[in-house]
């Protein structure tokens, strides 16, 4: 996820909104280093958490 949020906020010039979908995979854990870490100063925007299962 770094990776695309990196690649994504440079192809389109700004800071990016991100939505997390609830999975296995990115923890809630993970996420907050996510959101905390070099990425949120530099090219992340926001980062919500959400689930699409109805």
């Amino acid at each position: 996820m770094p990776t695309v949020i990196l690649h994504a906020s440079i192809r389109h010039g700004g800071k990016l909104q991100a939505l997390a979908d609830d999975q296995r995979l990115l923890t809630d854990e993970e996420l907050d280093v996510l959101e905390i870490g070099d990425i949120k100063g530099n090219h992340l925007q926001d980062l919500v958490r959400g689930c699409s299962v109805a």
